[in-house]
């Protein structure tokens, strides 16, 4: 028994002597400089050469979301890699973007590991593994760009991703005009907060949340909604219908369900097109969405009209500019498709459109000459959209048999 008890102390004595304190301190893993698919667990201490292998081999652990490391450093002494541990340590959490996204705390010791001078990191996340590593990188804004669209059209919470070319950009506007652009897509426009990490700098991780009053099963069901509307006003267009002609029928198609019930709506696509509910901004931008989902050049112009805030459309035909008031035509009973000379009383946002009028420095209009029907048209005695005549008195509405005749709506459900 004494004996056994010798040889066990002896061996105790001779690992001390060795100088494996990593060993005794904990279980570390190492980090091989250069490459980027070091993980926890690899076996052996990596060497580190240069005050550069020691930054390149802690950006990679940082970004690979690994918590203890063990490197050896026996070409310096004790006092130099503590000296290059508090650079790289500075380094790593205020300007790489993955430290400064996700480093809570940064502890290291110095010290020998097999004979040989080594240093033990140990590394505190505030973000798990899961989103250091799940987290896409992009080139650019473009791109960046594109991912945002994504994540709006899927309805999602949050989106944080690495942009390595990051460009000032107003992200929270950008949301605003991607929503309103696209109201089929982005059926609701979330409150949104942008952080960038860190707050200067080209290589960034930009982080968003998105902010939604519905959940997100309720906004799925309203978009499939939405885009059933969509393609089903694209079907009642003919393959020969001229330009002047879609836009007439895609009118009666979203005014249809109009009650003369104007308010607003956080969900404007899917109040107008299931209820027939909105403001005129509302009625405006899905008909501009819709109108571009069928090939036409629709905008959505945004402006007073008799001094009171309001929106309206315009469309593009070959050059020339046509107005589309879709509320004020309800409210008429009269479907009118104004020349710019025409629009008296509403007043363009300049700093948007340019005094000119859409595009800004182009004057608008000159009137269309009149296209008759096709005979097919004719003989089917239809009775959507002619194509109108813009005159100084307000254009008829395209419907037979008069012009005035209500158009028949749904009761909401």
């Amino acid at each position: 028994m004494k004996r056994w008890t010798g040889i066990i102390l002896l061996a105790w004595i001779c690992l001390l002597l060795s100088g494996c304190d990593f060993w005794l301190n904990g279980s570390y893993s190492s980090v091989t400089p250069n490459q980027g698919n070091t993980t926890a667990g690899n076996q052996g201490d990596e060497e580190i050469y240069s005050y550069g292998d020691l930054r390149e081999a802690m950006e990679n652990m940082v970004e690979l979301g690994v918590q203890k490391v063990t490197f050896s450093a026996s070409r310096f002494d004790a006092k130099t890699l503590e000296t290059y541990m508090q650079r790289v340590t500075e380094h790593i959490i205020a300007n790489n973007p993955v430290g400064n996204f996700a480093v809570e705390q940064i502890s290291y010791d110095v010290g020998s590991s097999g004979g040989r001078q080594a240093i033990g990191v140990n590394i505190t996340y505030s973000r798990t593994k899961a989103e250091i590593l799940g987290m896409p990188v992009v080139a650019d804004m473009d791109e960046a760009v594109e991912q945002i669209q994504n994540a709006l059209a899927d309805c999602e919470a949050s989106l944080v991703m690495r942009v390595q070319a990051y460009e000032q950009m107003d992200i929270v506007q950008m949301v605003q005009s991607y929503g309103a652009q696209n109201p089929h897509i982005c059926v609701e426009i979330p409150q949104v907060s942008v952080s960038t990490y860190p707050e200067s700098g080209i290589d960034r991780v930009v982080e968003l949340s998105f902010v939604y009053k519905n959940s997100r099963e309720v906004l799925r069901s309203m978009q499939q909604t939405v885009q059933d509307s969509f393609t089903a006003a694209q079907k009642s267009l003919k393959a020969e219908d001229t330009a002047l002609v879609k836009i007439g029928k895609l009118y009666s198609y979203v005014m249809e369900r109009h009650e003369n019930t104007m308010d607003t709506s956080i969900t404007p696509a899917y109040s107008v097109l299931r209820y027939g509910v909105g403001d005129s901004k509302a009625f405006a931008e899905v008909y501009a969405a819709l109108g571009r989902w069928v090939g036409l050049d629709c905008e959505t112009i945004t402006g007073t009209r008799n001094g009171e805030a309001w929106c309206w459309n315009v469309i593009c035909i070959e050059g020339t500019y046509y107005y589309l008031d879709l509320v004020q035509c309800w409210k008429s009973q009269t479907y009118q498709l104004k020349t710019f000379d025409q629009m008296t009383g509403y007043v363009w946002d300049y700093s948007a459109y340019g005094e000119d009028g859409p595009p800004a420095g182009e004057q608008i209009p000159t009137v269309p000459t009149e296209e008759t029907r096709s005979p097919e048209e004719e003989a089917e005695g239809e009775t959507l959209p002619q194509e109108p005549i813009p005159s100084e008195e307000a254009t008829t509405p395209p419907q037979e048999p008069a012009p005035t005749e209500e158009i028949p709506t749904d009761t909401p459900e």
